[in-house]
C-alpha cells in the first residue's frame, strides 16, 4: 500500500491505500463504516509502535465486534507473552493488515498458512481460530476457493478434536470460564460462517448444519468482554473469569415459549438461530413443487425468528447505544 507525507511529516493513507483497507467491510458482518476505517487509518501512530501491533490493534478495533470468537484482548495480549501462538496472532494480523496502509495482506497470509503447514503446529482449538481467521478474510478479498480450502481444514480439525461436543470447552478451558466461552464462540462461529458462505455463493454445502446441537450458546458480548479480572498472583491463576454466565442449550433456546421462567438468550444465540433458518431455506433448493408442505414451514420458521425477539432486541441497539452486531447479522440473514 502507498502513502504521502503531510506539512507535518506523518506518513497519510493515499486513495489506494483507503480502498485497500475497506476491504473486510465487505466481509460478513463488519459493523465499521468506510468513514471510521479512513479515520483511523489517517490517525497517526507513533513512530516506535511496531507494524505487527498496529495490525493486531486493528483487529480488535475493526474486525473482532463481527466476529467475536478469538479470547478478548486483555486476556489474550497477556497469554501470548507465555503461550506461543504465533500461527493465531499471524492470522490476526493478516486480517488487521486490510486496515494498515504500511502492511501488505499477502504477506503476513503466507506467513499465516506456513505457521499452519508446519509439522509442530499443534491441532487444537487456537488452531481452529487460526484457520477460520483465515477463511473468513480470503473470503472477504473474494479468494473463494482459499477461503473455501481453509473453512474445510478448519471444520475437519474442530471435529477431529471434539469440539463440537459439549464437553470440549470444560476440558479444555483450564479452569478459566472466559476460555470456556472463547470455545463455545469458536465453535459456533464456524457455524455461522459455514452457513455464510453457503448462502451467499452457493457453491459449498452447509456441512455444520448436519451435525447435532451439543455446544452451549454464547452470552452476551459485554459480559464476554468483561469476563476478566486481575489480581496479583502467578499469571495463568490471577486471570479470573467474572460476569460470564452460565450457558444455555439450544434446546432450552427452542422450548423458551414453554418455559416456566423467563430466560434471557444472548444476541449471538438469535444469530445462530437466524443461520439455522438459512439452512432450511437452503434444503428447499430440493423441493420440486412449491406447494410442498416444508415451505410454509420454512416461512413460519422465519417469521418467529422476529416475533420471539425481546423487546429490548428488536432495534438491534445494545444497552450503550451501540449498534448490536449480532443482532444486526441476525436480521440480515433472516431477511436477505
Amino acid at each position: 500500500m502507498s502513502s504521502v507525507k503531510t506539512d507535518s511529516g506523518q506518513s497519510q493513507p493515499d486513495a489506494r491505500g483507503k480502498d485497500e483497507a475497506a476491504l473486510l467491510l465487505r466481509s460478513p458482518g463488519n459493523r465499521r463504516t468506510a468513514v471510521e476505517v479512513e479515520s483511523y487509518i489517517a490517525s497517526p501512530w507513533s513512530p516506535a509502535t511496531e507494524l505487527k501491533n498496529r495490525c493486531l490493534e486493528a483487529f480488535f478495533h475493526f474486525f473482532s465486534h463481527a466476529h467475536p470468537f478469538v479470547l478478548p484482548k486483555l486476556y489474550l495480549t497477556q497469554i501470548l507473552r507465555i503461550k506461543p501462538l504465533s500461527h493465531l496472532e499471524a492470522a490476526m494480523r493478516y486480517v488487521g493488515s486490510y486496515y494498515i496502509k504500511s502492511a501488505p495482506p499477502e504477506p503476513i497470509a503466507e506467513e499465516a498458512t506456513q505457521l499452519l503447514s508446519r509439522p509442530d503446529c499443534i491441532r487444537d482449538g487456537f488452531t481452529v481460530q487460526a484457520m477460520l481467521l483465515l477463511a473468513i478474510g480470503f473470503d472477504g478479498n473474494t479468494e473463494l476457493d482459499k477461503a473455501n480450502d481453509m473453512l474445510k481444514q478448519a471444520q475437519d480439525l474442530a471435529l477431529e478434536i471434539g469440539m463440537n461436543h459439549r464437553a470440549f470447552a470444560v476440558m479444555h478451558g483450564e479452569g478459566l470460564a472466559v476460555l470456556e466461552e472463547s470455545w463455545r464462540r469458536t465453535w459456533w462461529e464456524l457455524f455461522v460462517v459455514d452457513g455464510m458462505i453457503a448462502g451467499v455463493h452457493q457453491s459449498t454445502s452447509f456441512r455444520l448444519n448436519e451435525m447435532p446441537i451439543e455446544v452451549l450458546l454464547p452470552c452476551e458480548e459485554r459480559e464476554y468482554v468483561a469476563g476478566v479480572s486481575f489480581s496479583t498472583q502467578h499469571l495463568y491463576r490471577k486471570l479470573t473469569s467474572q460476569q460470564i454466565p452460565l450457558p444455555h442449550s439450544f434446546e432450552e433456546f427452542e422450548d423458551q415459549a414453554f418455559a416456566d421462567e423467563n430466560v434471557n438468550f444472548s444476541s449471538f444465540a438469535y444469530r445462530i438461530a437466524a443461520i439455522r433458518n438459512l439452512g432450511r431455506v437452503l434444503q428447499l433448493q430440493r423441493i420440486l413443487f412449491t406447494d410442498d408442505p416444508i415451505v410454509d414451514q420454512v416461512d413460519a420458521y422465519l417469521v418467529n425468528w422476529n416475533l420471539h425477539l425481546p423487546d429490548s432486541k428488536k432495534l438491534a441497539i445494545d444497552c450503550d447505544g451501540n449498534v448490536d452486531e449480532m443482532l444486526f447479522q441476525g436480521q440480515m440473514i433472516t431477511t436477505a
